[in-house]
């Protein structure tokens, strides 16, 4: 069962999910990388978010452990190469790790840490600022790179769930039960996140098509995207006015898939802070996202691994595309990522803005290149000999502004004629 959402509305505010983490509160995030399983996981995703001189910096002070401390002004001048832009690249980094609990200040003239602030390099006490790498990421980081699990999770393979299904089908014979459907392919899994999504478009287009889940409907509405018309007439008292898409849709119908998933995941989180177990839920929503993206799409695994809320969870991923779910039998239920999830860090923000003295908000650095998955997916769809199984989109508009589209997607089509409507 899905948990239920308050009425009251939530504004997004986070452009990825490293902007979602800065916001939180330092326990929340120590809690985050100190998790016994999982950890490791989230200290990985953090390390391969910063540039490639700060992921250096990280791996010295891990070497050095967590009583070793170094001057903040030897790391800007003597750990890199000469130059303002590397300067400006570890000092923003720096900032961004002690607001991350990455590190921590330590004041070695009076041995008293300090109060987690933003490293500036123009304050005069800056020599006697030391930094010290926190003892939550230094376990966290140092058991990802000496373990030898590359999944947070029990994984089956293609070849071992085709094991599992012929044992299983080999009991339903035997009994005479209706035999269980086979495994899904990752044709299949691609097929279902694509239906997923294209439910939703459709639904904001007005489209006759089969509406997506009540979870979604509910947080279309809720997130602004759609609205009651303003324009309708009760015939009686018991007519429901129908959802139309507002301004904010048709902006959301333009931005990436995976920017509109997180449009979803934002408001999903958000929707726990009624809930008497806030933090633990979100704790654990953070936590199974992050570690999602280090799956691979095709494998498939355990549901029984996840905790009580894990398995809340992965029921209500699911209904946004992020998850498939095989329950092979009654007492074994698999999951498996889709693409867009296993993509979901990898595809979204790519850098991360600092906060100068005259508050001031810059873009320092791209932290990350777009996902190659990404870019294969655009050449295979472009490579396909039977174009109805392409999702691929080309548009013309001419002078005269007539619209040519090449595309076989019904949902294309609605999003094309609305769009020419308005």
């Amino acid at each position: 069962m899905s948990m239920s959402l308050p009425s009251a509305p939530t504004p997004l505010g986070s452009q990825d999910i490293f902007s979602y983490l800065q916001k939180l509160p330092s326990d929340s995030l120590t809690q985050l990388y100190g998790d016994t399983s999982r950890g490791s996981f989230v200290c990985k995703a953090i390390l391969q978010y910063l540039p490639d001189t700060a992921r250096q910096v990280i791996l010295r002070l891990v070497l050095c452990g967590t009583e070793a401390t170094f001057p903040v002004q030897d790391i800007l001048t003597l750990w890199t190469k000469p130059g303002v832009q590397n300067r400006s690249v570890i000092s923003s980094s720096l900032e961004w790790m002690t607001r991350m609990q990455v590190i921590e200040l330590v004041d070695e003239t009076s041995a008293v840490k300090q109060q987690q602030q933003p490293v500036d390099k123009n304050q005069q006490n800056d020599a006697n600022k030391h930094i010290r790498i926190k003892p939550q990421f230094f376990n966290g980081i140092k058991q990802s790179l000496t373990s030898l699990n590359s999944t947070p999770w029990a994984e089956y393979s293609l070849v071992e769930q085709t094991a599992l299904y012929q044992a299983r089908l080999e009991k339903h014979k035997e009994s005479g039960k209706k035999l269980p459907a086979s495994p899904p392919s990752m044709a299949e899994l691609e097929m279902y996140t694509q239906s997923r999504w294209d439910s939703v478009l459709h639904y904001l287009v007005g489209s006759d098509h089969d509406p997506p889940p009540a979870v979604v409907i509910h947080f279309l509405e809720k997130t602004g995207l759609m609205q009651e018309d303003p324009e309708y007439s009760k015939s009686s008292s018991s007519d429901t006015p129908p959802l139309v898409i507002t301004s904010k849709g048709y902006e959301f119908m333009l931005q990436d898939v995976h920017e509109q998933l997180w449009s979803f995941i934002v408001e999903y989180l958000s929707t726990m802070e009624s809930h008497s177990k806030c933090d633990e839920i979100r704790q654990e929503a953070l936590l199974f996202l992050l570690c999602i993206s280090y799956c691979r799409v095709g494998s498939a695994y355990p549901a029984s691994s996840l905790t009580e809320f894990g398995k809340i969870l992965m029921k209500d991923f699911s209904q946004f595309g992020l998850l498939y779910v095989y329950k092979l039998s009654s007492s074994m239920t698999l999951f498996y990522p889709t693409r867009v999830a296993v993509n979901f860090i990898a595809t979204g923000s790519c850098s991360f803005s600092s906060t100068g003295r005259k508050g001031r908000e810059s873009s320092v650095h791209s932290i990350l290149t777009p996902s190659s998955a990404a870019t294969k997916a655009l050449e295979a769809a472009l490579s396909f000999s039977d174009p109805s199984k392409s999702s691929h989109l080309a548009v013309i508009v001419q002078t005269n502004f007539q619209v040519c589209a090449y595309t076989t997607s019904e949902v294309h089509m609605s999003m094309l004629g609305l769009f020419c409507d308005v």
